[in-house]
């Protein structure tokens, strides 16, 4: 056994924690100066049990791969918990050009363009609506005029609308 000395002394703090007292403070417990290193001779017998023990535990490692699946499982068709996910889903609103002219057949003609916002407009109504959504479950009426104001156009109401839908 040799004895070595520390380049840099330090300290050993210890922390007695118990069922009443969770977070104890740090006690002084000692000074260290230096170490001591345990040098010890193996006779052959226990070199190869640990060599063995050695190849067991990689053999062991490497035996592990990922069994893939051909087909998935089918799951059951069974009614879905509500209480499942962490957020409320909320309902969105149908816009009313969508409804009156549902049965036609060219999507172009219903929706009209809509003027692209800036990135930092966007953004700011997304932060706001996250700040609104945090503060209270809300619907998403409720939402768009929290954000967007009573007298907010039908093309920021679409973007808010938008903007739920990547947010949720």
């Amino acid at each position: 056994m040799t004895s070595i000395q520390e380049s840099s002394p330090h300290d050993l703090y210890l922390r007695t924690s118990s069922a009443t007292k969770r977070n104890a403070p740090l006690k002084l417990y000692a000074n260290i100066t230096g170490k001591f290193a345990v040098e010890r001779q193996l006779d052959d017998r226990i070199t190869d049990k640990v060599r063995a023990s050695a190849a067991d535990a990689q053999n062991q490692r490497a035996g592990h791969t990922t069994i893939f699946v051909k087909t998935p499982p089918d799951l059951p068709n069974g009614k879905k918990n509500k209480d499942a996910s962490m957020f409320r889903k909320l309902v969105k609103p149908t816009p009313a050009t969508s409804t009156s002219t549902a049965s036609s057949s060219s999507s172009a003609s219903q929706v009209p363009p809509q003027p692209q916002r800036s990135k930092e407009a966007l953004q700011d109504i997304r932060n706001r609506m996250i700040r609104c959504i945090a503060a209270a479950p809300r619907t998403s009426e409720q939402v768009v005029k929290l954000v967007g104001g009573n007298d907010s156009s039908a093309a920021v109401k679409h973007d808010i609308l938008d903007l739920l839908d990547e947010v949720l």
